[in-house]
């Protein structure tokens, strides 16, 4: 659904005096349903900030309505919040964490009962926390929130039991939204409201409002001096009025320290209700009261204090049939200096009076806020208006000619009768903000602009140009698109678009005579499939790889262009797969596929020989060598190494990714004999030793008693290979061969001896030696 946003650029021009509005821009932002603009503060970001309600979109009703605008009412981002009922937006302020905190009325928890609902969000209105208040057989309204310190929210509004007339409600919200650090009702049998708070320079807060039960009077105008920190205590209670009703929307603090409330009354002016101010010095006390113009059911809806101590009014007023917007400005004491009509044939009105926020000053001049019923036929629109100075133009400008009258009111000292109140937090609702897709047009100026189309649907990863059509411009054409993040120009006619989520694109275009024109276009992001074809596989040789996806999918390409949802891989290579889903978005994997060749290992345990000789009592290590995936021994060990004593045949397979191979060998037991002092011929030769530097056992030598001569003591590694080879009987082999260190495992040693006594009796020994690090 479409709201369309209507510039006015020159209506109601006029110079009177040296501090007179001029060059009056209206902007009219609507839909098919009706919208009200309730409060208006300046942004975080220079712009402008709105807050009221809308039913043209949103979950159902009317909802909440919170718009970012620049200061040239070129809309950033709208957003609505609330449920299936009618929700809306009353008050909103900056927070001291760098967002916005408002109040609205919300019928989506009970649909018989309004109740309150408070709502932080972020600077680009997306939520932070949201939080509904009040009982589900009362009726509680917030109508201003004020940040009061950093652990809260003063919130004042009204609160109804049942049938009983409302009371003045205030509280104290914590930062977070969870609980109300206090919570009081002012009244008594009448009607009694808080529409206003404001924070004083002492730290105190004025409250104004209306009440009807402490004077006599049907209603008088509230005001309240509050020590909120010290859980709301009323230092000072007002009732302000003139004998008949009397309503007070805002209070605004003047730079003299004093108070300048606004509203209307009946007390002056007939049988209708007229515009009525009073200002009071800063001990309460009345300085003056005015009404302007005849009566005729008109009120002041806003006022703000110029820089030159005047002030500017905004108020509707009756013209037949219809309400208009009025400009007033006055000096210091009321009386009027200028007097402005502003509008169309329709009405301009403010729909929520209570709301006090419909004005603030610009760097240039005033912006006011309201609604309007005649530029769209059978709906209401959003209403702003904004006046610059000096006075730079003329047009269709519309001079009334009112003046302000004094008024009788009595200020009196009331006791309000403050009761303490508890009503409980309620549950989260889960609201999250739809955001409102905007169209701009002018009325004074011809320039539109045109979307070629209000919505495009993309993949994610794509890019996508946006564009827009410019009717009956003058001149060269100027763009300035927003969001700019996504955009490669965002000055550009035709800008690249990269949104990773789904986006609203608003272009604000201007010709050479001045006149702007804004439209938007919405791009939806489609998510892209997941496609995972897993990690590098590893096969042997002749053995197929069937590619298979992660899912299911609608269309498949493999990269020599089969198009089946498998493919069949035999050699080794990078396999690519582009996919399709069902709304058309593609994704591309790659795997990597290698082919290993078999390899049967040769392996030897017996080190060239198939005997191994041990003697009695004695173990060897038999290796099957390091680096195989698995090993089985005959006697069902998996280990690579196996230590042995026992005659008999041993054999082990080893096993590779792509292959295998086996060997075995016989042991020998022999009985050697044990060597005896009084044997001189007895030859030891040690059966392992470590060479690893630490001056134990750290080289193998032969060891004999007298009578025995060596002639030749050698070492072969497991290939053969002599290794170490010496007649000397006090040199020994420290496990270097080459000058590299020899790897641990088992070495077979062949030694040559004759008995020195018997020389033709040669001593002839072999058998294996263990090398241990």
């Amino acid at each position: 659904m479409h709201l369309r946003l209507l510039i006015i650029t020159c209506l109601n021009l006029l110079l009177l005096q040296t501090y007179s509005f001029a060059q009056i821009r209206q902007n009219i932002y609507g839909g098919n349903g009706d919208e009200n603009i309730n409060a208006i503060i300046p942004s975080l970001n220079g712009g402008y900030i709105l807050c009221g309600s809308t039913n043209s979109s949103g979950a159902g009703q009317a909802d909440v309505l919170l718009m970012e605008m620049d200061n040239n009412g070129t809309i950033i981002w709208a957003n609505t919040y609330g449920g299936i009922n009618d929700d809306i937006g009353y008050d909103v302020i900056t927070t001291n964490d760098g967002g916005y905190a408002l109040v609205a009325s919300s019928k989506s928890i009970t649909p018989f009962n309004e109740q309150a609902y408070v709502l932080k969000v972020h600077s680009d209105g997306s939520i932070d926390w949201q939080k509904f208040i009040g009982n589900d057989n009362s009726t509680e309204k917030i109508y201003s929130i004020l940040q009061v310190s950093l652990n809260g929210y003063l919130l004042g509004g009204s609160l109804q039991s049942g049938n009983n007339p409302p009371n003045a409600w205030m509280g104290k919200l914590r930062w977070n939204g969870q609980s109300l650090l206090w919570s009081k009702a002012l009244g008594n049998t009448g009607f009694e409201a808080i529409h206003d708070l404001q924070l004083k320079a002492d730290g105190t807060v004025v409250a104004t409002g209306v009440e009807s039960s402490f004077t006599g009077n049907q209603e008088n105008m509230l005001v309240l001096d509050i020590d909120e920190a010290n859980n709301g205590t009323i230092l000072r209670a007002l009732s302000i009025g003139g004998g008949n009703q009397d309503i007070a929307y805002r209070n605004v603090l003047t730079s003299d320290g004093g108070y300048l409330l606004y509203g209307k009354t009946l007390s002056c002016g007939g049988n209708a209700f007229n515009e009525v101010a009073v200002k009071l010095d800063a001990s309460g006390a009345l300085s003056w009261t005015k009404t302007f113009g005849p009566a005729n059911d008109d009120n002041i809806v806003d006022v703000v204090e110029l820089t030159t101590g005047d002030y500017a009014f905004a108020s509707f007023y009756r013209v037949g049939n219809n309400l208009d917007l009025q400009l007033l400005q006055t000096d210091n004491q009321g009386n009027i200096l200028n007097a402005y009509n502003m509008g169309s044939e329709g009405n301009e009105r403010a729909l929520t009076v209570e709301s006090p926020k419909k004005m603030l000053v610009t760097p240039t001049g005033i912006l006011m806020a309201a609604s309007t019923d005649g530029f769209t036929a059978n709906a209401t629109d959003a209403y702003l208006l904004q006046a610059d100075l000096p006075l730079t133009d003329d047009c269709n400008s519309t001079i009334l000619n009112i003046s302000s009258s004094n008024c009788n009111f009595s200020n009196t000292a009331i006791n309000p009768n403050v009761s303490n109140v508890p009503l409980p937090i309620l549950q989260d609702i889960l609201i999250s903000p739809i955001s409102a897709n905007l169209e701009q047009k002018s009325v004074c100026c011809d320039l539109e602009a045109e979307a070629p189309q209000n919505s495009i649907t993309i993949c994610e990863g794509q890019s996508v140009q946006l564009g827009v059509n410019a009717l009956n411009a003058s001149g060269s054409l100027t763009y300035s698109w927003s969001p700019t993040a996504d955009l490669d120009d965002a000055t550009a006619a035709m800008p690249q678009a990269s949104p990773t989520s789904n986006s609203t694109y608003f272009v604000t275009i201007s010709d050479e005579s001045g006149c702007t024109a804004t439209t938007s276009m919405a791009v939806e992001v489609l998510a892209a499939p997941i496609l995972e074809l897993g990690e590098t596989i590893q096969e042997c040789e002749g053995i197929d790889v069937v590619l298979t996806p992660s899912e299911p999918f609608d269309a498949y390409l493999w990269q020599d262009g089969t198009d089946t949802p498998t493919f069949t891989a035999i050699i080794s290579g990078t396999y690519t797969l582009t996919v399709t889903n069902a709304e058309g978005c593609t994704a591309t994997d790659a795997i990597e596929v290698n082919f290993v060749e078999v390899n049967n290992p040769i392996i030897d345990l017996g080190m060239g020989s198939d005997t191994l000789m041990i003697c009695e009592g004695e173990t060897i290590v038999l290796d099957a060598g390091e680096g195989f995936d698995s090993y089985l021994w005959s006697d069902d060990s998996t280990v690579s190494q196996l230590t042995v004593g026992e005659a008999g045949t041993y054999e082990v397979t080893v096993f590779t990714a792509c292959g295998s191979g086996n060997d075995s060998v016989v042991v020998e037991v022999e009985a050697c004999e044990n060597p005896q002092p009084d044997n001189p011929q007895r030859i030891i030769v040690p059966t392992a030793f470590s060479p690893n530097g630490d001056g134990v056992n750290d080289k193998v030598q032969v060891l004999y008693n007298e009578g025995v001569e060596l002639v030749r003591f050698a070492i072969y590694n497991r290939s053969g290979e002599p290794v170490f080879e010496t007649a000397d009987r006090f040199e020994g082999w420290d496990g270097v061969f080459k000058n590299d260190e020899q790897n641990v495992g088992i070495y077979v040693y062949y030694l040559e001896a004759v008995d020195t006594d018997d020389r033709d009796k040669p001593l002839l020994l072999k058998g294996n030696i263990t090398l241990i690090r």
